[in-house]
């Protein structure tokens, strides 16, 4: 059996956006604020 994790991530300077974006680019559902 397989889960993959549901991310969220607070902040969208530098660091928080490339953070969503990696994880979206691999397949993860990312929320954001």
């Amino acid at each position: 059996m397989s889960t993959t994790a549901q991310i969220g991530v607070t902040g969208l300077a530098v660091m928080g956006r490339n953070l969503a974006r990696n994880f979206a680019r691999n397949g993860y559902t990312v929320a954001v604020h």
